[in-house]
């Protein structure tokens, strides 16, 4: 037993020594976890964070960047260093500043610049810190401003698809655990992302050639959208006038308004295509039928004349869009049963909203058929006496050209959450069949017609063979149509015989002297139309 006696105390001390070890591991000191605790692991406040909006091909048309914001803690700041700061705060900040002690608190001045954060901070006032934040900025400045719309300075979105989707872009602030060695989580990283169907080149030029004419002839607003014929897809939208949302001094009551969606007008010889249809499928009128235009028709209470007061004799239907006929549209609208005539313009999408995944749509403007006496059908049948928006005109409109098929129109194509699932895919959806395809033929050799014989010969172009229509319309003021007054128009798609695109120009009230659709928004659909093929041939 006595030789055994040192193993056994041996064997002693080693099952000690391993039973600390365990419990130590198991159960650490509070001491020692407190200090690693310090070492390795702290907590700090994250900064909100936003997604990007992208364009179809993934260029950013709204992003956010790192910046430098400042502020004191009341607690540590000196009250007379205020005047230190007066060369970068207004002079009520400053005054703020110098009484400032309560609290633990105070913005100084937000995202700025980082070369001018840094002068500040080089002076060393204590009990200011540097904070960082992220700024939402729009790197194409105004384009497609209508649609992205702005967010206030905290980055939660205020208009437009910035607010539509903001439960998706925004990550807001919080607090979160930093680990020593790992990277500084200051900014938030699971917002998601907003793809649209928009083509930023084909933006550009809409905008761009948009502006050039309503600086040129005076114009009070301006439109232009253009989509996919057989998707509904936007691929462009303009407005006019814009604003930078870099620069909030440009937002006004004049040019917040997204006039592709939220402009109601009276569409006038546009809307013509439309009708016609809506009559060959009620059997009105045949293709072969024969109107007598002599310039001007009574219509019950009411005269209904051509644009240029010069009539065409005998002509058949095809002239009647060729020429832009009113006297032959007024023959057309008063074979309307006013009721049946409402629910077909109900079907081809007009008096409610499109559908399209943006905020502030209107509805438009449909007389109820109870009020559809007198001279109001003639009226309707020359698009005037129903107020529309150019997104709801397009529509209709491409309904004619592309198959006969109204189409739910898009201008997101996906949204991704934070971990880049997908969340929302927009698809083609055809909300209603309304031609059947020998009307379609018809009305697409026609209204290429309009372009080579009538009136729309300004909007035909060498790159390819387009076909459209000529829009001039009277602007009501308290009950009674000025002759001052005017919206010109253009609708037209390309190539005329397999359209590729749709597009729709209108130039609301020019004040230069030149009004007609034909004169002044034609030309503009040509140039846009010559732009966007040059784009698609790549030179």
């Amino acid at each position: 037993m006595k030789k055994n006696f040192p193993w056994v105390l041996l064997f002693l001390v080693i099952a000690g020594l391993i039973g600390r070890v365990i419990v130590l591991q198991i159960k650490p000191d509070e001491r020692v976890v407190e200090r690693l605790g310090n070492q390795s692991n702290r907590f700090g406040r994250t900064c909100s964070s936003r997604g990007p909006i992208l364009d179809r091909r993934g260029e950013p048309l709204a992003i956010s960047v790192p910046t430098a914001s400042l502020y004191v803690d009341p607690r540590d700041w000196n009250t007379d260093n205020a005047d230190k700061l007066s060369e970068w705060v207004s002079k009520e900040k400053t005054a703020i500043l110098s009484s400032l002690k309560r609290g633990r608190f105070y913005w100084v001045r937000r995202q700025m610049e980082d070369e001018k954060a840094k002068k500040i901070l080089d002076m060393g006032l204590e009990g200011l810190h540097v904070l960082q934040e992220t700024k939402r900025i729009y790197p194409n400045e105004t384009l497609l401003s209508h649609v992205l719309g702005y967010c206030d300075i905290d980055g939660i979105g205020l208009a437009g698809l910035e607010l539509k989707w903001n439960d998706v872009l925004y990550t807001p602030s919080g607090w979160t655990m930093k680990t020593r060695g790992l990277r500084d989580p200051t900014i938030g990283g699971s917002e998601g992302r907003v793809f649209l169907t928009v083509d930023r080149r084909i933006q550009y030029i809409l905008e761009k050639r948009l502006s050039d004419i309503s600086v040129r002839e005076k114009v009070k607003w301006g439109a232009a959208l253009c989509l996919e014929s057989n998707t509904g897809r936007i691929v462009g939208m303009a407005s006019w006038p814009s604003f930078n949302a870099n620069k909030r001094a440009t937002l006004n009551n004049d040019n917040m308004t997204n006039n592709c969606i939220g402009r109601v007008y009276e569409p006038g010889s546009t809307l013509k295509p439309v009708i016609v249809a809506m009559a060959l499928q009620s059997k009105l009128v045949g293709r072969n039928s024969w109107f007598i235009d002599n310039g001007r028709i009574k219509v019950a209470d009411g005269w209904i004349s051509n644009s240029h007061g010069r009539g065409k004799g005998k002509i058949d239907l095809s002239d009647v869009l060729i020429y832009s006929s009113n006297v032959g549209m007024a023959q057309i609208g008063i074979k309307l049963n006013p009721y049946e005539a409402y629910r077909d313009l109900e079907a081809w999408g007009f008096g409610k909203k499109t559908g399209v995944e943006l905020n502030g749509e209107e509805n438009g403007l449909l007389l109820p058929p109870e009020r559809w006496y007198g001279v109001i059908p003639a009226n309707v049948a020359i698009g005037q006496g129903i107020a529309v928006t150019p997104i709801q005109l397009i529509t209709a409109f491409n309904a004619v050209i592309n198959g006969g098929k109204l189409l739910l129109p898009h201008i997101v194509d996906r949204v991704e959450d934070g971990d880049r699932k997908p969340i929302y895919r927009s698809e083609t959806v055809v909300l209603r069949d309304l031609l059947p395809p020998h009307y379609v033929d018809w009305f697409r050799k026609t209204l290429r017609r309009v372009i080579v014989e009538g009136t729309g010969r300004k909007a035909d172009c060498k790159e390819v063979k387009i076909g459209g229509k000529t829009g001039t319309a009277q602007v009501a003021v308290k009950g009674e149509y000025s002759k001052k007054r005017m919206v010109a128009s253009f609708i037209g798609f390309w190539p005329y015989d397999s359209p590729k695109y749709t597009l729709l120009v209108v130039l609301g009230e020019p004040g230069r002297g030149r009004y007609y659709g034909g004169d002044i928004a034609a030309p503009v659909f040509k140039a846009i139309v010559e732009d966007i093929e040059r784009l698609n041939s790549g030179e």
